[in-house]
């Protein structure tokens, strides 16, 4: 078996020069200090590796130490892959992130604006009374009714062209089922308008019919408009509305109207 070399212990106090660094300024003493010091922490090193340096105070030549840069080397390698690896992670996180919060813009851009619906007493169909009931058919061909007894409906009148209507159709039909109400589009065109299929049955799930005779009924003053009937067809809230609060607002104030309407029938 070879023999272990073994080198004496030198610290920053034993060595004489370290000991006697100059009395100059604080700055110079200061670099003095630190250029020992790293002479100190070298002989350290090189004693770990292994490598020949000439023992004692006086030893001031050191071999090469590339194993330390080896060693280094290969640790900060293994640290990068790892990093790297969680970087690409956190990457993948943050877009499943951002995709989840774009399925919700829409609906927050709904939300803002002003506040209320604009409710005319002049403009529309009269509150309290039922318009009768019309029949119509769907751009898909089945029949239906607009107004008349039976589940209460949310009517939303829309015309070709109007980007406010574009914009509020998506929060028909969520609004509408959030209050058990029946949806209905009435677009302000025939039934054969290309501009109705491509810009306003494709913005919705909800039933969407053309009929210009409704938008006469109903006297609808301008687009997009919105009127609430309760179960026997009578108007409880009608509202031009801009954006998905001021339709959820239009609805609580039907409900409101149509249980105040009960009770009162209910007390006469």
């Amino acid at each position: 078996m070879s023999a272990v070399r073994s080198y004496p212990q030198i610290s920053v106090g034993e060595c004489p020069r370290f000991a006697s660094a100059p009395a100059a300024s604080s700055a110079t003493r200061t670099k003095w200090v630190l250029g020992k010091g790293l002479t100190a922490i070298a002989f350290q090193i090189a004693k770990l590796c292994g490598v020949e340096t000439l023992p004692g105070p006086q030893a001031t030549t050191l071999q090469p130490i590339r194993c330390v840069a080896t060693e280094v080397d290969a640790t900060l390698h293994g640290w990068w892959a790892v990093s790297y690896g969680l970087l690409w992670l956190l990457v993948v996180m943050l877009c499943v992130i951002v995709v989840a919060l774009a399925r919700q813009i829409g609906t927050l851009h709904l939300r803002l604006g002003p506040r209320g619906a604009l409710e005319v007493d002049s403009e529309g169909p009269p509150l309290g009374e039922a318009p009768p009931a019309l029949e119509a058919t769907s751009l898909d061909g089945r029949p239906l009714t607009i107004g008349g007894p039976g589940r209460a409906q949310l009517l939303l009148f829309v015309s070709t062209g109007c980007l406010v209507c574009e914009e509020v159709l998506p929060s028909l039909e969520s609004v509408a089922h959030s209050h058990a109400l029946s949806p209905l589009v009435i677009a302000d065109a025939s039934s054969e308008d290309k501009e109705v299929r491509a810009h306003v049955a494709t913005r919705t799930r909800a039933p969407v019919t053309a009929s210009s005779e409704a938008m006469r009924a109903y006297a609808v003053p301008g687009t997009p408009y919105v009127v609430a009937l309760d179960e026997l067809g009578a108007v409880r809230a009608k509202a031009t509305v801009n954006n998905m609060e001021q339709f959820e607002g239009l609805v609580q104030t039907a409900q409101r109207r149509s249980t105040q309407a009960q009770k009162e029938l209910e007390t006469s």
